[in-house]
């Protein structure tokens, strides 16, 4: 049965955990530009594996470190060419 706090419960999760974030996250996009915002964003996932590692004592599998070194050579990458692109219309 459908009831009053599931409802209370379904409209906190849509309005606080996705509308008000996003807009924060679109609000600090906009201040720290977008290229930044891109290599921020993707930090989550790590963020996301250390807070669970520290949190819930989750073990770290190969596959996980090779996630993790994917990610931050993607991040390495982008950041590269963005100062590369900054440089060059200087």
């Amino acid at each position: 049965m459908i009831d009053g706090s599931l409802l209370l419960a379904f409209f906190y999760l849509v309005v606080i955990g996705t509308a008000v974030t996003f807009s924060l996250y679109l609000k600090g996009a906009q201040m720290i530009g977008g290229p930044k915002a891109s290599i921020l964003s993707c930090a989550e996932p790590l963020s996301s594996a250390l807070l669970s590692v520290i949190l819930l004592g989750v073990a770290f599998t190969l596959p996980d470190w090779l996630g993790t070194l994917l990610i931050v050579s993607s991040v390495v990458l982008i950041s590269m060419d963005s100062r590369r692109r900054v440089q060059t219309s200087a």
